[in-house]
């Protein structure tokens, strides 16, 4: 049965698409007049643990590609990361790599900037918690910048890290009860930070990913 979280969240969700829609729609008025748009954006801030219960799909991997296209029947750019699948936390996936578009980007002259949007870089290395692979949004990550985590070397110890999307380094992870009301400013409810003077409080990439198992075992 659904719980009356659940059902909230659902109620939230359709609510957010929406007035997303609406918005979308609005943008593609003015982007056939103008060959630039910026598009504003505010993100309701989520909990560790809705990241972990409502993403379709959780990985580690690496982009091998970046791709600015405009899908058929849009008249909107997107960017497309190819990532090389590393390993999977939750949910499946029968190939070695995924496709992830993200809305905004420059195509054939058009130019979409989308306000608090952060793309994935070439190269990068990462922990992504995704929302449907087979639906389409303007940021598949679940959270924005919430959902996106990145892997760093230290290059004296050789030791991996973890940090959010504006590179602050993780010290931990809690499966936080705090109701999630607000707006994002990029780090979920119950991920704990520090600056970067401090990294030897810092998450390994083994602890991060030991704590995620664990708190989907939790969850399951």
């Amino acid at each position: 049965m659904w719980s009356y979280g659940r059902t909230v969240m659902v109620k939230r969700e359709i609510k957010i698409l929406w007035f997303r829609k609406i918005i979308l729609a609005i943008s593609v008025f003015f982007f056939v007049l103008f060959p630039s748009l910026s598009i504003a954006t505010t993100i309701q801030v989520v909990t560790f643990r809705e990241l972990l219960q409502y993403s379709e799909f959780i990985f580690e991997g690496q982009v091998i590609a970046i791709e600015s296209v405009i899908p058929p029947n849009s008249h909107l750019p997107r960017t497309c990361v190819l990532i090389e699948v590393k390993e999977i936390f939750k949910g499946r996936h029968p190939e070695d790599t995924v496709d992830l578009c993200f809305l905004g980007g420059i195509s054939g002259g058009h130019t979409v900037r989308v306000a608090n949007m952060q793309y994935p870089e070439l190269d990068e290395r990462g922990i992504y918690f995704v929302k449907s692979l087979a639906r389409q949004y303007a940021n598949p990550l679940y959270g924005w910048k919430q959902g996106h985590f990145l892997i760093e070397t230290d290059h004296h110890t050789s030791i991996e890290h973890v940090l959010t999307a504006d590179q602050q380094p993780v010290t931990g992870t809690t499966l936080e009860e705090a109701p999630s009301y607000g707006f994002s400013t990029g780090v979920a409810i119950g991920v704990t930070t520090t600056d970067r003077l401090q990294t030897g409080k810092t998450l390994t990439v083994e602890e991060f990913k030991r704590n995620l198992r664990l708190m989907l075992n939790v969850l399951e």
